[in-house]
């Protein structure tokens, strides 16, 4: 818990300091590993879950197996594969993978901030990263998954961008690591016949209406006939024998804790005149990532859909903090939001492991 709050402190000092000013090369940096440091230390003094016992445990396998052998021994997608095996040629010790599992989740993400945001704003959404349930639970647990929502966050600003051929790489990269990573691609398309906000809240009021109704898992017998893998790996999740291993399904708490975002998000939008269209770009995406989680929430495991949505909050959250007027007052909002969560949601939990 020091860490985490020497941490919170100097970037407190930082926001106070540097509320009207540029800041330096040095500090930033400083910030960045001091932030990468922070998250390195409390991952691995915190017990290993089971995904990654089984990642370890296949790892250490890889190491005596061919690359053709090791691709076919494993259910995983080949990206992920194909690094199990790569990192296994140069250490199977479960610190290093661990740590480089990270590294790549961390630095991926980073390198997407700095097409969308300023060195400042980076600084606070990779501390709101450190304080959020979903990233803890991307890189100490669905490891795959992490790696895929980091690259679809490349690739989401490669778009803004309007690097197109970068988006599809990383997009395709994103997909090699999880499959869920597809639904990605078409919002591109979404985006190209340049749909308005509206019919994507449209979207967003239907598919709750179908989730709360239970409605959204006749959806999945329209695709049925169809012999795809990721409409039958839909199918095993939907199974009775699958949900009673996970649990609730249709959770009404993801709908609620989504939805408070969205009236967040115009709540900023009405009073604040600086909402431009890489905003409401993301906003789309979010909205689409919400309303496609709600499409599926009848299966097992669809908070790992929801995912996806909930890592675009720290990035939500802090583009509207872009006048210098009300920066450093919009900035500790920004923290006290994201303290709120760190405490309701028990993150804090994982920095007492240390001491």
């Amino acid at each position: 818990m020091l860490l985490y709050l020497m941490t919170l402190e100097f970037i407190l000092i930082i926001t106070l300091f540097y509320s009207k000013r540029k800041i330096s090369k040095i500090v930033y940096w400083f910030l960045i590993f001091l932030i990468y440091i922070t998250i390195s230390v409390i991952l691995i003094q915190n017990p290993l879950t089971n995904d990654m016992l089984r990642y370890v445990r296949i790892l250490e396998n890889s190491r005596n197996t061919s690359f053709f052998l090791s691709l076919k021994s494993t259910r995983f997608e080949i990206g992920f594969s194909s690094y199990l095996w790569v990192l296994s040629r140069i250490s199977t010790n479960q610190y290093v993978f661990m740590l480089t599992s990270l590294a790549i989740i961390y630095f991926t993400l980073l390198k997407g901030l700095t097409k969308i945001l300023g060195n400042k704003h980076i600084i606070l959404v990779l501390f709101g990263y450190m304080s959020l349930f979903v990233f803890w639970n991307m890189i100490s647990n669905i490891l795959r998954q992490g790696m895929a929502i980091s690259f679809v966050i490349l690739a989401f600003s490669c778009l803004l961008k309007k690097e197109y051929k970068k988006f599809i790489f990383y997009s395709i990269i994103s997909f090699l690591f999880h499959s869920s990573a597809a639904i990605i691609f078409p919002f591109i398309i979404l985006l190209k016949f340049k749909i308005k906000m509206k019919y994507y809240l449209l979207a967003y009021v239907s598919a709750a209406i179908l989730m709360f109704t239970g409605m959204n898992r006749f959806l999945l017998t329209l695709f049925n006939q169809f012999n795809f893998n990721l409409i039958n790996r839909l199918i095993n999740y939907a199974s009775q024998n699958t949900i009673d291993k996970y649990g609730a399904t249709n959770r009404i708490d993801f709908f609620l804790f989504n939805s408070i975002w969205i009236i967040i998000f115009f709540i900023i939008s009405k009073y604040m005149s600086n909402i431009h269209v890489r905003e409401h770009i993301l906003f789309k995406l979010y909205l689409y990532f919400t309303s496609f989680f709600m499409l599926i929430g009848f299966v097992a495991y669809s908070d790992r859909v929801a995912a996806y949505s909930w890592m675009l909050l720290p990035i939500i959250l802090i583009l509207p903090n872009n006048t210098k007027k009300h920066e450093g007052v919009y900035s500790l909002f920004y923290i006290l939001i994201i303290l709120v969560l760190f405490v309701y949601f028990g993150v804090y939990n994982r920095f007492l492991y240390m001491f």
